[in-house]
């Protein structure tokens, strides 16, 4: 059952990660065409870096809230386990 219910919190995850992802990657794109375009200063430049920064900020808030999902249905051992290591991964970057 615990199997079954992480199956379906991380399919969740995948589809909504990769709307983000696909969002962070049109942003930089479109960041690299007006940089090439109209250069480092030009007024474009800061919105296309909000929008990057806001994809990403919107990826890191749904990565916590599909932990704490998955803490729901995990025993306290595991439950711990991954909050150790989730933790430890945000220290290291």
């Amino acid at each position: 059952d615990q199997k079954a219910r992480i199956m379906n919190i991380e399919q969740d995850y995948q589809a909504k990660r990769d709307q983000f992802t696909k969002q962070m990657r049109q942003a930089n794109l479109s960041l690299a065409d007006v940089i090439e375009e109209e250069g480092y200063e030009s007024g474009k430049v800061r919105p296309r870096v909000t929008e990057i920064h806001r994809a990403m900020g919107e990826l890191q808030n749904l990565s916590l809230t599909h932990l704490a999902a998955i803490e729901a249905v995990l025993n306290p051992e595991q439950a711990a386990l991954l909050k150790s290591n989730a933790v430890e991964t945000l220290r290291q970057n």
